[in-house]
């Protein structure tokens, strides 16, 4: 097959924009092993911002299937919905998630209304978008302030912690400072101490495996924050990114597995989510509260999906060639024909 390997290009040093061209090169290396004609291709503001030219581009390459690793722009997000709707409305095939699970998933708000009205528990908290927001925000423990439309773990750092008995005054202006920094509104929930599970999933609508779940036990590093930074995630230079390293095929409770797999597929019914994503979860009161899910996750050869992955007996040709048979067996449009297969 004729494969496009697109990912974002533009002038950042911000690590986790960065890090998506490493794993480009990876993807492309195994594309070639598996026998494709695989080529990148880079996805620009400007280029985004002219879809008559976009379009031009991609069908100049006529590609059987657009592996998609483009995860928005430094500054915006929101332009990794854009492209995959783009991708849709032209009819390419493509790997990863659809634009509507890309989109609801990119608004946490959204997510925790969408998954609390399908009964799946989710942390309590408040959507805060000015200062009177406050006025009905309810703390009766430590909480955690996290930006509404960001993911990879953006904007969260030590200041994204308050513990109970934080003054009042205090609380406001922490809050108000991260507010400060995204506009879009902050997510202002209660703080769920305790293990973490992530678990990753893989498969088409027909059919998803859980290829994994990695366990945190925050408990055993005290002298780190008991969540994942910012730092902790991607500067391989901290004592976080070093020390906080979630473990891998750790045997987990035959209930408990259970649960965490139930949790899961509940999840993906509620957000329509496909191919490939990561849900976290911790436990309160004997129920597992959903986090965070993440679709389209780091897929570099070192991610923590890959590392789940590879427990279960995939190494990283397979597994990448599992998410384009996802691609292929979907419907969309032959480019080189102009009708929809």
């Amino acid at each position: 097959m004729d494969i496009l390997v697109a990912a974002g290009r533009e002038e950042t040093d911000r690590t986790d924009v960065v890090d998506v061209l490493r794993c480009r090169e990876s993807v492309l290396g195994t594309l070639g092993r598996l026998g494709h004609r695989a080529v990148p291709f880079d996805v620009t503001p400007g280029l985004l911002d002219a879809p008559g030219t976009l379009e031009d581009s991609l069908r100049g390459h006529a590609p059987d299937i657009v592996f998609n690793l483009f995860e928005g722009f430094a500054n915006d997000a929101g332009a990794e919905v854009r492209f995959v709707s783009f991708l849709e409305r032209s009819g390419f095939r493509f790997t990863g998630n659809r634009a509507a699970a890309l989109a609801a998933c990119l608004d946490k708000a959204a997510v925790k209304t969408a998954l609390a009205a399908r009964g799946i528990p989710v942390p309590e908290g408040t959507l805060v978008r000015s200062a009177a927001d406050l006025d009905r925000t309810v703390r009766t423990g430590a909480v955690f302030i996290k930006p509404r439309a960001e993911d990879g773990n953006v904007g969260i750092d030590e200041r994204s912690y308050i513990p109970a008995g934080f003054d009042d005054r205090s609380f406001r202006d922490r809050v108000l400072e991260k507010l400060a920094l995204f506009p879009q509104g902050v997510i202002v929930e209660e703080f769920i101490h305790g293990t973490e599970y992530s678990v990753g999933c893989l498969g088409s609508n027909e059919r998803f495996e859980t290829v994994g779940v990695s366990v945190m036990e925050y408990s055993l590093h005290p002298g780190f924050t008991p969540f994942y930074t910012y730092e902790a995630k991607w500067n391989e230079s901290a004592a976080a990114y070093r020390a906080l390293t979630p473990r891998v095929g750790t045997p987990i409770p035959p209930e408990l597995g259970r649960r965490i797999e139930l949790t899961a597929e509940a999840v993906r019914e509620a957000l329509g989510l496909s191919s490939y994503f990561r849900i976290d979860m911790r436990e309160k009161d004997g129920r597992l509260h959903v986090l965070d899910v993440n679709p389209n996750p780091d897929i570099n050869t070192d991610s923590g999906l890959l590392r789940q992955a590879y427990t279960k007996g995939y190494d990283y040709d397979s597994f990448i060639g599992k998410i384009l048979e996802c691609a292929a067996a979907a419907p969309g449009r032959d480019s080189r024909e102009g009708g929809f297969g």
